[in-house]
């Protein structure tokens, strides 16, 4: 494609070299031949959408696939001389853990499920393992596993600084202590008093005897306590006084139970006669009541019914009346006898005992 572009600039810059006369043409051309002879820059050659499309997913599948590391921690345990792993693996049945212990690497992967970890390390220290005797517990998402130690253990690490210390530490006491020259109390004393004056050398004895007749007096008052206290117990009366007094005191106890206890008694046997009493009153009250129950029902008779006739005059309304309807209503009697207008209605007048009727 290059090449071809170069052919057809050369044939533009001839056609416009050939017409000399017309200098305005000339020039035109020229100007044209210059921009024309500018080489076009190279466009990159891009690629399909749909290849780069392909490229991105594949990148996101392998980096989607890879498998992760776990957290995990591989320790010596030079008490035991074993090493000790463990490995949390998170909401991944066994089924899908794969172990392989061997004498200088430890290998362990979940490739067959979904969340995929691979662990391939080395032990520490290089140290080589029986892979037989491998022991392993799965709990709570965490694997641990044992595996013995067959070859010689590494020293812990800052053991020989720690023992060298204590080893520098205990010479020099040792030394010191040996330096030291023994020196009785004696000894001791009599430097002071070369160093001392005269008037310190008075104060140190006059200290020294007080000091030991203290020890003398404090020594003499315990035999002379121990002894008195011995002879006391035995010839004196002190012991009998304190059964006495023991006695005494028991009884008083004793005594006081009792009255307690009688307090009680007369307090439950009061409470006994109250409860009883209530009853009592209340029986009392039913069979009162029903007896005058009955004596009513003996004595009720029949009363005798007369017949009443009731003459009714018509009131002038008044507006008093009228707004009161109701209390007029209330204030007639119900039983009322009714005729007509020429009939004359004349009242029964009651009889007593000494009246008779015309």
């Amino acid at each position: 494609m290059v090449v071809a572009k170069q052919t057809t600039e050369k044939k533009v810059v001839k056609k416009a070299v050939a017409p000399a006369s017309n200098t305005t043409t000339a020039k035109s051309t020229a100007v044209a031949a210059k921009k024309v002879s500018k080489p076009a820059a190279a466009k990159p050659i891009s690629k399909p959408v749909v290849q780069e499309v392909e490229e991105v997913e594949n990148k996101q599948v392998n980096n989607h696939m890879k498998p992760i590391v776990p957290p995990h921690s591989i320790k010596i345990n030079y008490h035991k001389k074993s090493i000790k792993a463990t490995i949390t693996l998170h909401k991944i049945p066994e089924k899908f853990i794969s172990l392989e212990t061997k004498p200088k690497r430890f290998h362990l992967d979940t490739l067959k499920h979904t969340k995929k970890y691979l662990l391939d390390v080395e032990y520490p220290e290089n140290v080589t393992v029986d892979d037989t005797k491998t022991e392993c517990s799965f709990d709570g998402n965490t694997l641990t596993v044992f595996i013995p130690i067959v070859s010689k253990l590494p020293q812990q690490p800052n053991q020989k600084e720690n023992t060298n210390k204590k080893r520098k530490v205990d010479n020099e006491e040792k030394e010191e202590e040996k330096e030291k020259p023994k020196q009785n109390k004696k000894q001791i004393k009599k430097q002071k008093v070369e160093q001392q004056p005269i008037v310190q050398k008075e104060i140190e004895t006059q200290e020294e005897q007080q000091d030991e007749e203290a020890v003398e007096e404090e020594e003499e008052k315990t035999t002379t306590t121990t002894t008195q206290k011995k002879k006391k117990f035995i010839n004196d009366e002190s012991a009998l006084n304190i059964m006495n007094e023991i006695s005494e005191n028991q009884e008083k106890k004793a005594n006081q139970k009792i009255v307690n206890e009688k307090k009680k008694n007369q307090q439950f046997e009061s409470k006994a006669e109250e409860k009883q009493s209530k009853k009592q009153t209340a029986v009392n009250r039913k069979e009162n009541v029903l007896k005058k129950l009955k004596g009513n029902e003996e004595k009720v008779e029949e009363p005798a019914v007369v017949a009443t006739t009731t003459t009714t005059t018509e009131k002038p309304t008044t507006k008093k009346s009228a707004k009161k309807p109701a209390a007029v209503a209330a204030s007639v009697s119900p039983k009322k006898v009714s005729f007509g207008e020429k009939v004359d209605i004349k009242t029964i007048p009651k009889v007593g005992k000494g009246l008779k009727l015309n």
